[in-house]
């Protein structure tokens, strides 16, 4: 260390030796913000609603004498009410399981309940594209670019109206509810796996993809969690939203 020449020619053979290529992920480039603006101003649609879908009916019935009806407390609806973003197909359904969050149960999970799609939607379509499609030349341009190593479901929480109903419960868990209630909380909609009570989100405005309890809390709530795909380097993109 005391020979100046000898780190003065290391240090200009290591700098002329030395390679280094900036690495931007694709959604933040140009083409990725114009591709983002281009899927919101062709495909958003403020007109859908629960109301103007004629999907809101009145409370479900109290309990009849043989207990077997569940009791409600606020209006429920029958169906999905997201227009955009993003559409129905790209929705996974998850159970996740006590204390993890809908975030960690998205990036994590195997298995899933699939709404009016398969689970390998994404790869799926992009097989099936001809050369002169545009998701065909993405995937060329994008996967050859890309160095994320991002899992392949995120929680969607967008899509937390489409689960925040019965409904879902009965169609595709088979859970069997004691009672069905409205609650602002923040794990919401959760089935609770010690009193068998389905809670929903009363707050539209508190839908939250990271909150979660202790595994050793007292009542095990199990979060109900939307999951959706993403196209390679553009999260915020499902593979039907361009």
């Amino acid at each position: 260390m005391n020979n100046a020449t000898q780190i003065r020619e290391t240090m200009q053979r290591l700098v002329k030796n030395l390679e280094l290529r900036a690495y931007r992920p694709f959604e933040f480039t140009a083409t990725g913000y114009i591709e983002r603006l281009n899927a919101l101003l062709v495909h958003q649609t403020l007109c859908d609603g629960p109301a103007g879908l004629d999907l809101l009916h009145s409370p479900f019935p109290g309990v009849n004498d043989n207990h077997q009806s569940p009791v409600s407390d606020h209006l429920d609806v029958y169906s999905n009410i997201v227009a955009w973003p993003p559409p129905l197909t790209s929705l996974r359904v998850v159970q996740a399981a006590p204390g993890l969050s809908c975030a960690e149960a998205c990036a994590t999970a195997t298995e899933s309940i699939t709404l009016k799609s398969s689970a390998n939607h994404l790869s799926d379509l992009l097989s099936n594209l001809s050369p002169s499609n545009y998701l065909f030349h993405r995937s060329q341009v994008v996967n050859s670019t890309s160095q994320s190593n991002t899992p392949a479901w995120h929680c969607a929480p967008e899509h937390f109206t489409t689960l925040n109903n019965r409904y879902t419960l009965d169609n595709y868990f088979g859970l069997t509810c004691t009672t069905v209630s409205f609650q602002r909380h923040p794990l919401a909609p959760f089935y609770n796996l010690s009193t068998h009570e389905c809670v929903m989100q009363a707050d539209r405005l508190w839908f939250d993809c990271t909150a979660h309890t202790s595994p050793d809390a007292l009542d095990q709530a199990s979060r109900l969690c939307p999951c959706r795909d993403a196209l390679p380097g553009q999260l915020a993109l499902c593979a039907d939203c361009v």
